[in-house]
């Protein structure tokens, strides 16, 4: 082998820089480029020194100062290249321990809010954009008598009466021609008669919420409330309220009957006595204040006067 400055062994030194700077960072970029440099110092001192064979032109330092400029550009982009991979290394790191962690936050929020609904006393639910039932709280047995899987696959005839069905339908029907024309969308809050297992009905207060992805509807979210006792209380009091008002309407009735009796005979319906003393003490009164004159004239029939 040939030993000379002139000889391709020189990529050696590089790649011994460049091994250097990636290993010891910014240490290794002056370490490698002046083990590279004194190597090269050497070779060209032991060339002139005629230690080795002796290339076609001298060498001197100009080259030697040549190569050195050139190990340590090549350290300056190595150690450049190698800080950039390794900023972008952490920072891919950084997105992905943040992803770690907002993926652990969302499945710990996603049971929380999961736990809340499997006991909440109401009903939770959410449907899908093109009206599947996606989710049903275990409440609804205890509203309905359905299980959560017995109800998420009803239809909205098995769910609602023919009444409450109108009110639903009416709603989501508005929703997506609000979508589709692009106007804002509302909420939902209104009574709706719910179907039992039984067979029976129960009133509820349900409340539904549109929930959107950028501009895109992702889901329902519903609440289902029994109202069915403050449903029994409006009833009874209406009840309460149409008999007071019967009532009243019988005492005037009493009342009126009262005064015809107070004022009149009950054999022949004319005034009595009482009321004839009633009109003539006004009468008097009158006449005394405004110093008027005024007679009083009796008949008297087989003594009834």
């Amino acid at each position: 082998i040939q030993w000379s400055i002139r000889s391709t062994k020189n990529s050696i030194y590089v790649l011994w820089v460049s091994i250097f700077v990636t290993i010891y960072r910014l240490p290794g970029l002056v370490i490698g480029t002046c083990i590279s440099s004194l190597t090269v110092l050497g070779l060209i001192w032991a060339e002139n020194a005629r230690l080795l064979p002796q290339p076609d032109l001298s060498v001197g330092v100009r080259p030697w100062i040549i190569l050195t400029g050139l190990f340590a550009l090549n350290a300056g982009l190595a150690y450049y290249t190698n800080q950039i991979t390794r900023r972008a290394l952490a920072s891919a790191e950084n997105e992905i321990e943040h992803r770690k962690l907002s993926d652990e936050a969302l499945r710990i929020s996603e049971k929380r809010h999961r736990l809340l609904a499997d006991n909440a006393r109401d009903v939770i639910w959410t449907m899908a954009p093109d009206g599947a039932i996606t989710y049903v709280s275990p409440a609804v047995e205890k509203l309905r008598g359905f299980t959560p899987a017995e109800a998420m696959v009803q239809t909205i005839q098995e769910i609602l009466t023919p009444a409450s069905q109108v009110v639903s339908t009416g709603y989501f029907t508005q929703l997506h021609a609000d979508l589709a024309a692009g106007r804002p969308t509302a909420s939902f809050r209104g009574e709706l008669e719910y179907r039992c297992k039984d067979g029976s009905t129960v009133w509820t207060e349900v409340m539904a919420f549109p929930l959107f992805n950028s501009e895109c509807l992702v889901e329902v979210l519903g609440v289902t409330r029994d109202i069915s006792e403050h449903k029994r209380l409006i009833f009874d009091l209406e009840n309460a309220k149409d008999a007071i008002a019967i009532a009243n309407q019988s005492l005037l009735v009493a009342n009126g009957e009262l005064a015809r009796t107070a004022t009149t005979d009950t054999l022949t319906g004319v005034w009595n006595r009482r009321h004839f003393e009633e009109v003539a003490r006004s009468a008097l009164a009158q006449a005394m204040r405004y110093q008027q004159p005024w007679s009083l004239l009796i008949f008297d029939i087989d003594h009834f006067k």
